[in-house]
């Protein structure tokens, strides 16, 4: 009876923690957003499928970059489409890749389409918590990127806890496969010592 008691108790409080918050914190602020200026040479944005909002804001940033080529990876090409144009953003300026079905697979094709130079400037968009493995895979697949992570939207707010361990499952799961090459990716360090 007392340890039903204490199980209950238990799970009473930790239903009153913030858990999903608490685990998807270190995943959302991983990679702040890279600091951009106008009239940077930027070669191209990538926004990874999966939310209206990844490419919304790579049609945005691509307003800022007018010469930077747009390429959404592992999205609908119609619906890709149409969310850049209603930006105002020409689809001459865009390139779809509509195979990848995963992350490492947005990586690997995308870089496999693009065959990306070193000195090239490529801004990767994707959501704030997704932002640590999509770095890995696109390191992993020789494509260095310039994080530019989105918020996750209000609806998401509700699925914090099952988006955390996602993404926390989907790092070891990629690190155990060889797919990253560090368990929890982290922003490059510049010039550091």
């Amino acid at each position: 009876m007392i340890l039903l008691a204490a199980t209950i108790a238990a799970v009473g409080a930790l239903s009153l923690l913030p858990i999903g918050e608490i685990l998807i914190h270190p995943l959302e602020a991983r990679f702040p957003a890279e600091r951009l200026s106008p009239g940077q040479s930027i070669d191209g944005i990538i926004a990874l499928g999966g939310d209206d909002a990844r490419i919304s804001a790579a049609a945005e940033l691509a307003r800022v970059y007018p010469d930077a080529r747009v390429v959404v990876t592992g999205e609908d090409p119609v619906k890709s489409r149409s969310i850049v144009a209603h930006h105002g953003v020409s689809a001459a300026r865009l390139t779809i890749e509509p195979n990848a079905t995963n992350t490492f697979e947005n990586a690997t094709f995308t870089a496999a389409l693009l065959r990306p130079r070193p000195s090239q400037q490529w801004v990767l968009v994707t959501s704030r918590s997704h932002m640590p493995r999509a770095v890995g895979c696109f390191r992993k697949a020789g494509f260095t990127v310039l994080a530019w992570p989105v918020s996750r939207p209000a609806a998401a707010d509700r699925r914090t806890d099952r988006i955390a361990l996602h993404e926390w499952a989907g790092l070891l799961f990629y690190r155990l496969l060889g797919r990253i090459d560090a368990s929890f990716p982290a922003p490059s360090v510049v010039g550091g010592s």
